[in-house]
């Protein structure tokens, strides 16, 4: 069918299957380096394996004026004794920014190096994890909470200097697992309000929910404020539930369509002027098939 002209509320558009592809290569390649390590006194392999995954579908997908790398963020404003700590995607202007210096990581591919980056080309940082759970929240907003000094103020500075991160900066979480065992808790979501005190939070994603075929469903977590508290939702039968505290709440829901939404919305967080956008939506249960 096709709908331009009379457009149907929730269409399947063209090639939401084969775009869900590149979420499926990301996760046999996780669940292949799990394989690998099985048996292994410290299994680190796979999380690397994710994160380099994770790096190489983000730079084919994105417009090649932004760079994907891991590596630092540095800041003309800070002095040699401070930490310069590692993080695992880094956004950047690439046609603009230089960069300081390069790194070899064991995952020796050009995805695999780190680089340094001046901080005010820095568009966004995702933190990558294995498994969506509490205590893995709470690492991964506390790494975030490592920029806390390079969200403090506006470019440039007084003197004339960019010492920050830039006013459209943002940051955001991804889990390559959701655990059945982990439905309904909601210490997870709990974890995030960490991560208002800093300023870019965007919506997470969580590509697998574990016992569901051919791993359709992906998870997003958003950060809705409220007028007033209201009750939080915790069924564990159910594929969303809800954190709320004071005015915020954290709301976890998966569907088909999550991962090409969590895609174009990271797309039009660096470039607000895009709009909005359905390309590469669609769902296995959609009656517009």
């Amino acid at each position: 069918m096709v709908y331009i002209g009379e457009y149907p509320k929730n269409p399947n558009t063209q090639g939401w299957e084969q775009f869900n592809a590149s979420k499926s290569a990301m996760l046999s390649a996780f669940d292949q380096a799990i394989v690998r390590s099985k048996g292994r006194k410290v299994q680190t392999e796979h999380g690397k394996v994710a994160e380099a995954e994770f790096r190489k579908w983000l730079s084919d997908f994105l417009p090649k004026k932004y760079g994907v790398t891991s590596g630092f963020i540095i800041s003309q404003g800070l002095g040699e004794a401070a930490t310069t700590p590692h993080f695992d995607v880094i956004i950047y202007d690439i046609l603009e920014s230089p960069v300081l210096w390069i790194e070899e990581n064991p995952d020796s591919s050009m995805n695999g190096q780190s680089r340094a980056i001046p901080a005010e080309y820095v568009k966004a940082v995702f933190e990558v994890k294995s498994r969506f759970n509490a205590q893995n929240v709470k690492n991964a907003i506390n790494h975030i909470g490592e920029l806390e000094i390079l969200l403090s103020g506006q470019n440039p500075d007084p003197d004339g200097y960019n010492l920050f991160l830039p006013k459209d900066f943002f940051w955001s979480l991804v889990f390559f697992d959701f655990k059945i065992g982990d439905r309904g808790k909601l210490s997870s979501l709990n974890n995030f309000l960490d991560g208002l005190k800093f300023r870019g939070i965007a919506p997470s994603v969580i590509l697998r929910y574990e016992g569901f075929e051919n791993e359709v469903l992906t998870g997003s977590v958003e950060l809705f404020l409220n007028k007033q508290k209201d009750e939080a939702i915790a069924d564990v039968s159910s594929s969303q539930f809800e954190f709320n505290d004071l005015n915020a709440s954290f709301v976890l829901c998966f569907t088909e369509e999550n991962f090409s939404r969590f895609a174009f919305s990271t797309l039009r967080l660096l470039n607000p002027n895009l709009g909005y956008s359905n390309y590469v939506r669609g769902s296995s249960n959609s009656e517009f098939v």
